[in-house]
């Protein structure tokens, strides 16, 4: 028994070698590699019978040491689950080095998948018996199943979801990826998402300030406009986060990333609305307001503001007698005429009905105001084409100059709006201030 002892436990000698495990001095190191084991150990004779056991495998098992003394290795075996031999058995397999996998009973009656290797002990050319080293699998399958889990859930998530090494290049990208950007994964792995789908759009100092983040291990989160693999451009909000070593060196980047485009364009949408008069697209009253609220500080130093308040002379009887929706027409045209009669930093909104107001931002004398006025109402007076019929209109206009007549939108407002009667009073199709 001692010579097997000796002699079949040189195979634990490296394996505890390669687990760092030291044997103790004397005849007690055996005792030590078994103890600092992991893997379940038997240590069988000639017989195949157990004569040693170690305690991992006792717990591996659910048996007591002195259940196991004795048992030949065999009758360990789940026959129904084993598709091949445990290699414990004298003869054939017991002189050799074999390895495989099999299912062994535990002691409350269920199995547990192993993998198993089993080492002879020769003393010359004396078999003596040998040594099982067993590793339990059913942790590993967990493992496996737990990671089969998570890649189909990212793999099947809405979001997109790109992997990166350290230094940004792509590993991994999940099916929401490849629809959101066009590009698949062979075409993405080993590349850069700046350099898939950077648009321009950002600037240099956002980039830096992502990756300042994200470097110090943070998480960053943000929102970018990127370009498809066909060309076209999309908003998507993106969260970054590292992925460290226990010594806390970062090892990948995990972005989840999610199209927000329907999401932008109906941001775009309420805010135009919100702005804007839905008839002719010009800017409502709320817009003029806010426009006039920040120009109003900015006429100093004989910089103007110029508040032209508009009113169609006779609409009423276009709507009465052509309808409705010629007279929304005419609306419309009218709104064309006005804008290009101004530069593309002044403002032209519609307050109601035929009422419009051209705001007139930086101007340096009231003469061109009056310019612009009078250029306004040729444009009015030419003949429209509504609903294949000619309809001539004409306009009264007043204005109102920041700071001479008013520091505040209400006054100014309301000194352009009584100059425009002035000039309907004189009789129509002129500029009063």
């Amino acid at each position: 028994m001692r010579r097997l002892f000796a002699s079949g436990t040189r195979a634990l000698l490296a394996w505890g070698a390669r687990a760092g495990v030291k044997p103790a001095c004397g005849s007690g190191w055996l005792d030590s590699v078994m103890l600092g084991m992991t893997e379940g150990m038997l240590a069988l004779d000639v017989e195949g019978r157990v004569i040693r056991v170690n305690s991992a495998a006792c717990a591996m098992l659910g048996y007591e040491e002195h259940d196991l003394l004795g048992v030949a290795g065999e009758a360990l075996l789940h026959a129904p689950r084993t598709r091949q031999p445990l290699a414990l058995q004298v003869g054939e397999y017991m002189g050799q080095t074999c390895d495989g996998q099999a299912w062994l009973k535990c002691k409350n009656g269920g199995s547990l998948p192993v993998s198993w290797r089993y080492q002879p002990a020769w003393q010359g050319h004396e078999l003596l018996g040998g040594v099982v080293l067993m590793r339990n699998l059913s942790r590993d399958r967990e493992d496996d199943a737990h990671r089969r889990l998570l890649i189909s859930a990212l793999e099947n998530v809405a979001n997109g979801v790109i992997i990166t090494d350290a230094r940004a290049r792509i590993k991994w990208v999940n099916a929401a990826f490849e629809r959101m950007t066009g590009y698949s994964m062979s075409e993405s792995v080993g590349l850069t998402p700046g350099r898939l789908l950077n648009s321009g759009a950002q600037s240099r100092a956002f980039y830096k300030n992502m990756w300042r983040t994200i470097r110090q291990g943070k998480v960053w989160h943000g929102e970018l406009l990127n370009r498809r693999k066909d060309g076209t451009l999309y908003h998507e909000e993106l969260t970054i986060a590292p992925v460290r070593e226990e010594n806390g060196r970062i090892l990948h980047y995990v972005g989840v990333k999610q199209n927000v485009s329907k999401r932008k364009h109906s941001e775009r949408e309420i805010h135009f609305q919100a702005h804007h008069d839905l008839l002719t697209g010009l800017a409502n009253r709320r817009r003029l307001q806010q426009k006039l609220d920040e120009s109003i500080p900015c006429c100093s130093g004989g910089r103007l503001l110029a508040v032209l308040f508009l009113d169609l002379d006779r609409f009423k009887p276009v709507n009465d007698r052509y309808g409705h929706h010629v007279g929304d027409q005419l609306l419309v045209a009218v709104a064309d005429r006005l804008r290009s009669c101004v530069r593309g930093s002044d403002l032209v909104a519609r307050l109601g009905g035929d009422e419009f107001v051209v705001l007139l931002d930086t101007i340096q004398t009231a003469e061109q105001a009056a310019r612009v006025g009078r250029k306004i109402l040729t444009a009015l007076s030419q003949p429209l084409l509504l609903d294949g019929r000619d309809v001539t209109t004409s306009a009264s206009l007043g204005i109102a100059l920041c700071p001479h007549d008013g520091t505040d939108a209400a006054t100014l407002l309301h000194r352009a709006d009584q100059a425009m009667y002035r000039a309907k009073a004189a009789g129509r199709g002129r500029v009063s201030f």
